[in-house]
């Protein structure tokens, strides 16, 4: 029924060519589009509403900002960098895929046994609270303080002046 106010249809109705709305579109109801949907600007989806996409692949050509809480309940392929400027948490991981992780100003505890392929520089002090194995040859740079005995089990070679003393007592 066309009225000098609008068009008011009261029962089912199909459009069989193109239309053309110039103004707003409301839709009081679900709307189901079975082909091809492209949408020429923004898309705001109001409140606590959701966006569901199907099982189908989906693509963004810019960028993707989201300002609460991000779940993947899947792999997740980053082809380019990856930057974190928070926490990381790993609750689960296989070590033959990290091949260089570079930690600065930071601390790093490792709960378990550490094994390290290569070798290991340490800048400043080092501390060990219990036994130290070497295989291999150790070699000090510097002055050697022991508090502790020493228990030499084979021979010694000195190459400049060897100074024993003891403080009180014999021997």
């Amino acid at each position: 029924k066309a009225t000098g106010d609008g068009l008011v249809v009261l029962a089912d109705s199909s459009l069989n060519g193109a239309t053309k709305v110039g103004g707003a579109l409301t839709v009081g109801g679900a709307l189901t589009v079975g082909g091809v949907t492209e949408f020429n600007n923004n898309v705001n989806i109001t409140d606590t509403h959701n966006f569901t996409v199907g099982s189908g692949a989906s693509t963004l050509g810019g960028r993707l900002d989201v300002t609460g809480d991000a779940s993947f309940n899947n792999d997740l392929t980053v082809d380019g960098t990856l930057n974190v400027t928070g926490a990381v948490n790993l609750t689960r991981f296989n070590n033959e895929y990290i091949t260089n992780i570079e930690t600065t100003n930071y601390n790093l505890i490792v709960t378990d046994d550490l094994s390290l392929n290569g070798r290991m520089f340490v800048l400043e002090d080092a501390s060990f609270n219990s036994d130290v194995g070497i295989i291999g040859n150790a070699e000090v740079e510097g002055t050697m303080k022991l508090t502790g005995a020493l228990d030499a089990n084979s021979t010694a070679d000195i190459a400049d002046t060897l100074t024993l003393s003891k403080a009180t007592g014999d021997g």
